[in-house]
């Protein structure tokens, strides 16, 4: 008779499994190839098989000296599972590099093809430089990112067996303050606001030096960029359609009347407010002298 069969898992394994057949007989005895694992044909020595994949239908028999036969419950084996999980796929991975930034709060989305088998499920991490020893993997298809900051967010899949796939990496730069502190320096003076009445109180004969600083301190500074609006020359302020320059240096030359516009972009796209400095006259010609008439 066969008692039990044994090796036939209830959870998963990712293990070739081996069955093991429990019988006698207090009669004539067991056979010297007592055991079958195939219905009968062939026969073997040896009380146990082992199966690399999931099989149903297997019917055990074992047999006596006397020819008797018994046979088992057919059983199946259906928890083996030697795949690994396959990597996540993370949505417009390309648009997430080192380097580039973002000024809007951003979602970050992954998805997996999942494979026969055990359960598989999607893990997130997120951390920055400070925090990536001591970041944890959670269970979900997508994180926010809504703090200013520098990140990494990694994605993996995990299944019932604790494998995990190969994780996946994306760099997430988020910005969503303009540059601070935009200031327009000349003739020791320093304007940081929009100034609605020009006074037109400094004045020089000689060149003056413009400087134009500002702090992006999160993403950084894409670049600065002034207007020169000269009004010996009729000119006005336009934000829309006036003539903007990208600002490397700047020094105004005589014969000049006006005023200095400026405005910074960050490297995120967000752009501060304009600051312009009061009227400035550079000039350097002579007054004429007075002539005197005699009546």
């Amino acid at each position: 008779t066969i008692s039990s069969v044994a090796g036939n898992p209830s959870d998963w394994t990712k293990d070739s499994v081996t069955l093991t057949v429990n019988a006698s007989d207090a009669a004539s005895g067991l056979a010297a190839e007592a055991y079958s694992f195939d219905g009968g044909s062939p026969w073997q020595t040896e009380n146990t098989k082992t199966y690399d994949v999931n099989t149903n239908g297997i019917v055990i028999k074992a047999k006596d000296n006397a020819g008797n036969i018994a046979t088992y419950s057919t059983i199946d084996i259906t928890k083996i599972d030697k795949t690994a999980p396959q990597n996540a796929v993370i949505g417009n991975a390309s648009s997430y590099v080192d380097g580039k930034w973002f000024n809007e709060d951003q979602t970050i989305n992954a998805s997996f093809t999942s494979t026969a088998g055990c359960s598989e499920r999607l893990q997130y991490k997120v951390y920055t430089a400070a925090t990536e020893n001591t970041a944890v993997w959670k269970d979900g298809e997508s994180v926010a990112i809504n703090a200013e900051g520098q990140y990494v967010v990694s994605f993996r899949v995990i299944d019932y067996l604790e494998r995990t796939s190969a994780e996946q990496t994306v760099k997430v730069n988020l910005d969503k303050t303009a540059p601070t502190d935009l200031t327009i320096s000349l003739k020791e003076n320093s304007f940081k606001k929009f100034l609605n009445k020009i006074t037109f109180e400094m004045f020089s004969k000689d060149s003056v030096d413009v400087n134009i600083t500002t702090d992006s301190n999160i993403s950084g500074t894409n670049y600065i960029e002034y207007q020169l609006v000269d009004t010996n020359k009729g000119e006005s302020y336009d934000a829309v359609n006036g003539k903007w320059v990208k600002y490397t240096s700047l020094s105004i030359s005589p014969q000049f009347k006006g005023v200095i516009y400026a405005r910074a972009m960050d490297k995120a796209g967000n752009l501060t407010a304009v600051v312009n400095s009061d009227g400035l006259t550079v000039d350097n010609v002579q007054p004429t002298s007075p002539v005197i008439t005699a009546k």
